[in-house]
């Protein structure tokens, strides 16, 4: 059984070990594989959906980065890569449901936009026809700037992403 915390914790441990890899991209990418990061990176992102699927709105919103930045970046800077897509098709149902009752929070109604400014086809689903319609609708009002109580801190990769980027 995952808390977030040791989520966090592992999220840490092997983002340090993606950051040890040296060589080409193919050459780093082959090397998580065989080292088992990227198959972790896999577990990792099952336990927060897993969280997720109990009402866990923060396991939601790091598994959906975690899916969204495998579909953008690289799996040599990110070691993630082929996640479950039953696993994927799971979350994407979980913030579809909370956009079709109007119950998005402050953070995941900032981060989703996003996420689909920089890949529109990321939640472009035909199961999703809420969460689409609010990405599209929302981009025009999108902002870096994050919520006033928005942590970077033991967040993981989620985490990391957004402190990257300078707030307007």
């Amino acid at each position: 059984m995952s808390t977030l915390d040791l989520l966090a914790i592992e999220e840490h441990r092997l983002h340090e070990a993606v950051k040890a890899v040296y060589g080409s991209i193919e050459e780093k990418a082959l090397q998580l594989h065989r080292d088992g990061v990227i198959e972790m990176y896999r577990e990792v992102h099952r336990e927060y959906v897993r969280l997720a699927r109990t009402g866990n709105v923060e396991a939601m919103r790091r598994a959906a980065h975690l899916q969204w930045i495998a579909s953008v970046e690289p799996s040599a800077f990110t070691a993630l890569y082929n996640l479950d897509p039953a696993v994927c098709e799971e979350l994407v149902a979980l913030p579809q449901q909370m956009c079709a009752r109007d119950q998005l929070d402050p953070e995941l109604r900032w981060m989703l936009p996003h996420y689909t400014f920089l890949a529109a086809w990321w939640f472009e689903a035909a199961s999703a026809p809420a969460l689409t319609s609010f990405c599209r609708k929302h981009l025009a009002e999108m902002s870096a700037r994050p919520p006033l109580d928005f942590v970077v801190d033991g967040r993981g990769q989620l985490g990391r992403h957004w402190a990257s980027i300078p707030a307007r």
